[in-house]
Protein backbone atom coordinates (compact mmCIF):
# COMPACT_ATOMS: atom_id res chain seq x y z
CA UNK A 1 0.00 0.00 0.00
CA UNK A 2 2.61 2.04 0.81
CA UNK A 3 4.80 1.68 -2.49
CA UNK A 4 1.40 2.33 -4.10
CA UNK A 5 0.82 5.70 -2.25
CA UNK A 6 4.16 6.73 -3.44
CA UNK A 7 3.53 5.67 -7.01
CA UNK A 8 0.20 7.83 -6.68
CA UNK A 9 1.73 10.65 -5.46
CA UNK A 10 4.61 10.58 -8.06
CA UNK A 11 2.19 10.33 -11.13
CA UNK A 12 -0.06 13.16 -9.80
CA UNK A 13 2.88 15.57 -9.62
CA UNK A 14 4.20 14.33 -13.26
CA UNK A 15 0.81 15.00 -14.48
CA UNK A 16 0.63 18.69 -12.56
CA UNK A 17 3.67 19.44 -13.77
CA UNK A 18 2.77 18.36 -16.88
CA UNK A 19 0.08 20.80 -17.07
CA UNK A 20 2.39 23.37 -16.57
CA UNK A 21 5.13 22.56 -19.23
CA UNK A 22 3.86 20.38 -22.11
CA UNK A 23 7.34 19.26 -22.95
CA UNK A 24 8.02 17.56 -19.30
CA UNK A 25 7.42 14.39 -21.24
CA UNK A 26 10.12 14.95 -23.94
CA UNK A 27 12.30 16.38 -20.89
CA UNK A 28 12.01 13.43 -19.15
CA UNK A 29 14.28 11.63 -21.74
CA UNK A 30 17.04 13.12 -20.73
CA UNK A 31 19.16 13.49 -17.52
CA UNK A 32 19.08 16.76 -15.97
CA UNK A 33 22.46 18.31 -15.55
CA UNK A 34 21.93 20.53 -12.75
CA UNK A 35 19.97 20.85 -10.18
CA UNK A 36 19.24 24.58 -11.75
CA UNK A 37 18.31 22.95 -14.98
CA UNK A 38 16.02 20.52 -13.10
CA UNK A 39 13.94 23.61 -11.58
CA UNK A 40 13.48 25.48 -14.74
CA UNK A 41 11.99 22.66 -16.17
CA UNK A 42 9.47 22.05 -13.55
CA UNK A 43 8.62 25.97 -12.89
CA UNK A 44 7.94 25.92 -17.08
CA UNK A 45 11.38 27.85 -17.81
CA UNK A 46 9.63 30.93 -15.58
CA UNK A 47 13.06 31.21 -13.87
CA UNK A 48 15.44 31.91 -17.09
CA UNK A 49 16.36 35.09 -17.28
CA UNK A 50 17.20 36.44 -20.97
CA UNK A 51 21.46 36.53 -20.70
CA UNK A 52 23.61 38.73 -23.12
CA UNK A 53 25.27 35.56 -25.10
CA UNK A 54 28.72 35.98 -26.23
CA UNK A 55 29.40 36.65 -30.13
CA UNK A 56 30.12 32.86 -31.68
CA UNK A 57 33.53 32.60 -32.05
CA UNK A 58 34.52 31.80 -35.85
CA UNK A 59 36.30 28.34 -36.45
CA UNK A 60 39.61 28.63 -38.55
CA UNK A 61 37.61 27.36 -41.49
CA UNK A 62 35.35 30.08 -41.24
CA UNK A 63 37.59 32.60 -40.51
CA UNK A 64 39.33 31.69 -43.95
CA UNK A 65 35.38 32.67 -45.95
CA UNK A 66 34.97 35.96 -43.77
CA UNK A 67 36.32 39.12 -45.58
CA UNK A 68 39.43 39.85 -44.93
CA UNK A 69 39.95 43.34 -43.77
CA UNK A 70 42.50 45.47 -45.53
CA UNK A 71 44.63 47.87 -43.13
CA UNK A 72 45.30 51.18 -44.85
CA UNK A 73 48.95 51.39 -46.47
CA UNK A 74 50.40 54.58 -46.98
CA UNK A 75 51.37 55.36 -50.10
CA UNK A 76 55.59 55.37 -50.61
CA UNK A 77 56.08 58.79 -52.46
CA UNK A 78 57.92 58.13 -55.70
CA UNK A 79 61.69 59.32 -55.46
CA UNK A 80 62.23 61.65 -58.01
CA UNK A 81 65.35 61.19 -59.68
CA UNK A 82 66.72 65.27 -59.40
CA UNK A 83 69.86 66.44 -60.93
CA UNK A 84 71.13 69.67 -59.48
CA UNK A 85 73.76 71.98 -61.85
CA UNK A 86 76.82 70.94 -59.54
CA UNK A 87 75.83 66.85 -60.24
CA UNK A 88 76.26 68.06 -63.90
CA UNK A 89 79.12 69.61 -63.72
CA UNK A 90 80.98 66.98 -62.29
CA UNK A 91 79.71 64.29 -65.01
CA UNK A 92 80.47 66.35 -67.55
CA UNK A 93 83.43 67.19 -66.43
CA UNK A 94 84.98 63.53 -65.72
CA UNK A 95 83.66 61.52 -68.25
CA UNK A 96 86.14 62.68 -70.70
CA UNK A 97 88.62 61.11 -68.21
CA UNK A 98 86.70 57.58 -68.47
CA UNK A 99 85.17 57.34 -71.53
CA UNK A 100 88.26 54.90 -73.31
CA UNK A 101 86.70 52.14 -70.19
CA UNK A 102 84.13 49.79 -70.90
CA UNK A 103 80.73 51.34 -70.50
CA UNK A 104 79.75 49.53 -67.11
CA UNK A 105 83.13 50.45 -65.56
CA UNK A 106 83.33 54.10 -67.04
CA UNK A 107 79.93 54.69 -65.29
CA UNK A 108 80.56 53.13 -62.08
CA UNK A 109 83.41 55.21 -61.71
CA UNK A 110 81.46 58.49 -62.50
CA UNK A 111 78.65 56.82 -59.74
CA UNK A 112 81.43 56.99 -56.71
CA UNK A 113 81.95 60.77 -57.72
CA UNK A 114 78.90 61.98 -57.74
CA UNK A 115 76.57 61.15 -53.78
CA UNK A 116 73.05 59.28 -54.65
CA UNK A 117 73.31 58.66 -57.77
CA UNK A 118 73.55 55.32 -59.43
CA UNK A 119 75.88 54.44 -62.24
CA UNK A 120 72.20 53.72 -64.18
CA UNK A 121 70.82 57.32 -63.52
CA UNK A 122 74.44 58.83 -64.71
CA UNK A 123 74.11 56.82 -68.11
CA UNK A 124 70.82 57.97 -68.46
CA UNK A 125 71.69 61.58 -67.35
CA UNK A 126 74.50 61.54 -69.75
CA UNK A 127 72.26 60.35 -72.95
CA UNK A 128 69.92 63.40 -71.79
CA UNK A 129 73.11 65.61 -71.90
CA UNK A 130 74.16 63.73 -75.01
CA UNK A 131 78.06 63.95 -73.57
CA UNK A 132 79.06 61.18 -76.36
CA UNK A 133 78.47 63.47 -79.23
CA UNK A 134 78.45 66.97 -78.44
CA UNK A 135 81.39 66.97 -75.67
CA UNK A 136 81.73 69.25 -72.88
CA UNK A 137 80.45 72.34 -74.05
CA UNK A 138 77.57 70.94 -75.86
CA UNK A 139 76.83 68.92 -72.67
CA UNK A 140 76.91 72.57 -70.83
CA UNK A 141 74.34 73.88 -72.76
CA UNK A 142 71.78 71.44 -72.53
CA UNK A 143 72.58 71.49 -68.78
CA UNK A 144 71.95 75.27 -68.42
CA UNK A 145 68.98 75.31 -71.10
CA UNK A 146 67.37 71.87 -68.85
CA UNK A 147 67.72 73.69 -65.85
CA UNK A 148 66.45 77.29 -67.26
CA UNK A 149 63.38 75.19 -67.74
CA UNK A 150 63.03 73.92 -65.02
CA UNK A 151 62.76 77.65 -63.23
CA UNK A 152 60.42 78.94 -65.76
CA UNK A 153 58.34 75.50 -64.61
CA UNK A 154 58.50 76.51 -60.92
CA UNK A 155 57.75 80.34 -61.98
CA UNK A 156 54.72 79.51 -63.65
CA UNK A 157 53.41 76.88 -61.34
CA UNK A 158 53.84 80.00 -58.27
CA UNK A 159 52.07 82.44 -60.44
CA UNK A 160 49.20 79.80 -60.89
CA UNK A 161 49.15 79.03 -57.25
CA UNK A 162 48.70 82.97 -56.68
CA UNK A 163 46.29 83.65 -59.40
CA UNK A 164 44.27 80.88 -57.98
CA UNK A 165 44.58 82.07 -54.44
CA UNK A 166 43.17 85.54 -55.74
CA UNK A 167 40.48 84.15 -57.83
CA UNK A 168 38.84 82.13 -55.30
CA UNK A 169 39.10 85.74 -52.47
CA UNK A 170 37.15 87.47 -55.11
CA UNK A 171 34.77 84.44 -55.68
CA UNK A 172 31.82 86.17 -57.74
CA UNK A 173 33.67 89.17 -58.48
CA UNK A 174 36.65 87.25 -60.14
CA UNK A 175 34.83 87.56 -63.78
CA UNK A 176 36.70 90.57 -64.93
CA UNK A 177 39.74 88.95 -64.04
CA UNK A 178 39.19 85.61 -65.58
CA UNK A 179 38.78 87.37 -68.74
CA UNK A 180 42.05 89.93 -68.93
CA UNK A 181 44.28 86.31 -68.16
CA UNK A 182 42.31 84.35 -70.78
CA UNK A 183 43.22 88.08 -72.94
CA UNK A 184 46.92 87.96 -71.49
CA UNK A 185 46.76 84.30 -72.30
CA UNK A 186 45.47 84.24 -76.18
CA UNK A 187 48.25 87.21 -76.91
CA UNK A 188 51.35 85.59 -75.41
CA UNK A 189 50.17 82.53 -77.41
CA UNK A 190 49.85 84.63 -80.79
CA UNK A 191 53.64 86.03 -79.56
CA UNK A 192 55.30 82.71 -79.24
CA UNK A 193 53.46 81.59 -82.78
CA UNK A 194 55.37 84.47 -84.51
CA UNK A 195 58.23 83.92 -82.78
CA UNK A 196 58.37 80.36 -83.94
CA UNK A 197 57.80 81.46 -87.50
CA UNK A 198 60.86 83.98 -87.22
CA UNK A 199 62.93 81.28 -86.34
CA UNK A 200 61.89 78.56 -88.67
CA UNK A 201 61.52 81.12 -91.85
CA UNK A 202 63.04 84.34 -90.79
CA UNK A 203 62.10 88.01 -91.72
Amino acid sequence: MELKAIITAIVRQFLDAFERNRLLGVECLFRFTSREHKDSIMSNYESITTAPQAAPVASESEEELLPQVQQPVEAKQPVLNVWTQDEDALLIDNYEQFKELPKRERFEYLATLITNKSPKECYRRAKILKIKSLGKDGARQISQQLFLEKKGDITRAKVAFALKQFLSVKGKNAGPYVNYLHKIAGDFQKFKQEEENLLLFGS
